[in-house]
């Protein structure tokens, strides 16, 4: 596994801009907001007895939270593209090994060689490695937030309930739950994205097509989630409010007015099951493949 990753130099290659974002984007928001970075003791209003500034100091000193401060980053500053941008992580470097797999002439000559079904799930293997790029970024983000909190308690955040744009305060009290449940949810959509990618690429064999197919049946699949199946099924006809914000994709880095985390895991599961099967389906049969990948 280990000299896998090594030697995949599109997974290297990802890591790195993502860690080159959150580099520029920390040094933009210590430009900008160095306040953003401070400690409680870095405070000197906290050292005062009044009451008002009292106040203002359990504001500081929530914020000394790294689950916090990775909210902040993540809503109210420049860091907040991730949550557009992030499908493209995994879109486009598996794009780019189907394409050299599968596309060109490739897949005939080596399928000479080793039996077609073994060579599909091969090529599926190999990209999975991909589905780690955006796990990995919520890893470090969180580990940076703790080092500039100077702290890895993540509970403080029971003290800064009144943030709206963090999750409902339900989860405050099962943070490790919460923290599991949210880096699974982003490995889970990402396999969903990877899947996207076989299936938009079943008929295309232009590299440039794949990427722009894929990354647009990502929004297609949020707006028939959040807008027909949420808000008009669900909410309009059926009287049932919060599912559209389960169905949100962007809200998977948010959790915005999600309050149970029993129900979390449903919907990007249910994703990767169905488009695992429509793949299995595209590419059971051999023949059909081929003529596809030859158009």
């Amino acid at each position: 596994m280990k000299n896998k990753i090594i030697k995949n130099k599109y997974f290297i290659i990802s890591i790195c801009i993502l860690f080159l974002f959150i580099l520029i984007n920390f040094i933009i928001q210590y430009r900008n907001f160095p306040s953003m970075f401070y400690t409680t003791e870095e405070v000197p209003i906290c050292n005062n007895t009044d009451k008002i500034e009292n106040l203002i100091c359990v504001n500081f000193k929530s914020k000394a939270d790294p689950l916090i401060r990775y909210y902040q980053f993540i809503n109210d500053t420049t860091f907040q593209i991730i949550i557009y941008i992030a499908p493209l992580f995994v879109i486009i470097p598996s794009s780019i090994l189907v394409y050299r797999k599968m596309k060109n002439g490739y897949m005939k000559n080596t399928l000479t060689r080793i039996n077609y079904k073994e060579y599909i799930k091969l090529i599926y293997k190999e990209s999975l490695i991909y589905t780690f790029i955006l796990p990995i970024f919520v890893l470090l983000m969180l580990l940076i937030c703790a080092i500039i909190c100077k702290n890895f308690n993540f509970g403080g955040i029971k003290e800064y309930y009144n943030i709206l744009t963090s999750p409902s305060i339900e989860f405050y009290g099962k943070i490790p739950l919460f923290l599991f449940q949210y880096i699974v949810n982003i490995f889970l959509y990402s396999i969903f994205y990877l899947n996207i990618v076989f299936i938009c690429s079943f008929k295309n064999s232009n590299l440039f097509v794949i990427i722009i197919y894929s990354y647009l049946c990502f929004y297609v699949v949020d707006i028939l989630g959040e807008i027909f199946i949420g808000g008009l099924l669900f909410y309009k006809i059926l009287n049932i409010t919060e599912v559209g914000n389960y169905l949100n994709l962007l809200n998977s880095w948010t959790y915005f007015d999600i309050s149970s985390l029993k129900y979390l895991n449903i919907y990007p599961i249910f994703l990767v099951i169905v488009s695992s099967v429509v793949n299995y389906i595209l590419y059971r049969n051999k023949e059909r493949t081929m003529i596809e990948n030859e158009k």
